[in-house]
């Protein structure tokens, strides 16, 4: 009988002590997923279209810490980098011309410089935010898209992969993307990391995926094809071009070559 009692007394006890656990783990679960609900990753047009240099064979685009945006263009004999694009005028304040020898591929802004990869000369460039260069780094892939969630770079090659890469290249880690049917999905070009997400344009497609940086699983497809219309801009002119400007809420799409460049917004 005393061993019943203090069984009694034992669970209340223990009660007192685990249902407040319970409910703290709840509420804090709660929280978070409320918070990855709340993160805005859809993307809906605005109707508004600006105006883009169809010189340039966009293969990185994005914005720093300041609103100020930045486009790298591909192409031997014509890579070049560009700083403070004028979306009404689709020009830029300031434009670099790299050695002929060079294709430019993606790039992003990471600790206050301006890392761009190169396609296949095995070459990461690094400028400040001037566009003054400051050093090369060797790099063992071909450089596709580029982008950065803060602490680290991502970078993909054409594959299925994406890199983890700290300042100095080095891999932290690689996770493969698939589809909902677990499929690989290949030739990932240009990355925008978006509110806990990575977009990234699939080559000669109008798709953007958003993928999952910790499984590599495919959250949303994106299918674009109306926005621009292959047959009024040429099959080698593809969609490559995603830039998320934080402060504004506002993310804006564009292609190789394209004489516009597309307004969304984040819902």
């Amino acid at each position: 009988m005393m061993y019943n009692i203090n069984m009694v007394k034992l669970s209340k006890k223990t009660l007192f002590i685990v249902v407040p656990t319970v409910l703290a783990v709840l509420v804090i679960g709660f929280l978070v997923v409320s918070i990855i609900l709340g993160r805005r990753t859809d993307l809906v047009y605005t109707g508004n279209v600006y105006s883009h240099n169809t010189k340039s064979s966009t293969q990185g685009l994005f914005f720093d810490d300041n609103g100020v945006l930045y486009e790298t263009g591909g192409n031997y004999g014509e890579s070049a980098i560009y700083k403070n694009v004028n979306l009404s005028s689709g020009t830029a304040e300031k434009t670099k011309m790299v050695a002929e020898s060079l294709f430019l591929e993606g790039a992003t802004q990471y600790k206050g410089k301006i890392y761009i990869l190169t396609y296949k000369e095995s070459k990461v460039l690094v400028y400040n935010k001037d566009l003054n260069f400051e050093k090369e780094m060797y790099y063992p892939r071909d450089g596709w898209g580029l982008t950065t969630n803060g602490k680290s770079l991502i970078a993909s090659d054409g594959s299925a992969n994406l890199y983890f890469l700290d300042e100095n290249l080095k891999t932290e880690k690689i996770i493969n993307v698939t589809d909902e049917r677990g499929s690989p999905v290949v030739y990932l070009n240009e990355l925008e990391f978006i509110n806990g997400l990575i977009f990234a344009n699939v080559w000669r497609t109008d798709k953007i995926v958003a993928i999952d940086p910790n499984s590599g699983n495919v959250v949303k497809t994106f299918d674009l094809a109306d926005l621009y219309p292959v047959k009024e801009r040429g099959v080698e002119n593809v969609m490559n071009g995603i830039a998320f400007n934080k402060k504004t809420n506002k993310v804006y799409i564009t292609g190789k070559n394209w004489p516009k460049m597309f307004e969304f917004e984040l819902k």
